[in-house]
């Protein structure tokens, strides 16, 4: 079941099983509660679209702060309907404010403190909870409609480099 809940008047969409986990914060964002004026009505968040910078930048605070985020490195991706997922780890070198991640449809990382974020629209998002670690996991259609799991070679690299996995949610 979904959760419902405004933060700084956003409103974002939680699993009611994963609310339970207090060391976990997860979230769906709708187009309610933000200021892009249309086409984007109202909370849009897409950096590769027409949208004001400033806009953006509100809508990213407000996203942010009603989470209380404000200190997390935050982490995006381009999604292409590919099979990429990129292992968010703080020893690599990253930006202070964000990272985005090209040609990626999939996130995951052991990092508590880590701000993931992905953008899609006409893909249905998969997230996977693995003890210790936070994966989003996409499952995209290619131009015939054909369901494309991301790549279990490369999901597999990335847990066993990380975490040993000991429960699955």
């Amino acid at each position: 079941m979904l959760e419902k809940r405004f933060a700084n008047g956003v409103l974002v969409l939680t699993f009611n099983h994963f609310n339970r986990l207090s060391w976990l914060r997860h979230g769906f964002t709708t187009r309610i509660g933000g200021v892009s004026a249309p086409p984007f009505n109202s909370f849009n968040l897409g950096k590769n679209t027409s949208d004001e910078k400033e806009a953006l930048k509100e809508n990213y605070n407000r996203l942010i702060n009603g989470n209380e985020a404000e200190t997390f490195k935050i982490f995006l991706t381009n999604q292409v309907h590919g099979d990429t997922i990129q292992c968010v780890a703080f020893d690599k070198e990253i930006s202070r404010d964000e990272t985005i991640f090209d040609k990626t449809d999939g996130l995951m990382t052991k990092e508590s403190e880590a701000f993931l974020m992905s953008f899609y629209a006409d893909c249905t998002p998969l997230f996977l909870l693995i003890r210790s670690i936070a994966l989003w996991r996409l499952v995209t259609r290619d131009g015939k409609g054909q369901s494309k799991i991301l790549g279990r070679r490369q999901l597999n690299k990335c847990v066993l480099s990380i975490v040993q996995i000991q429960r699955i949610y």
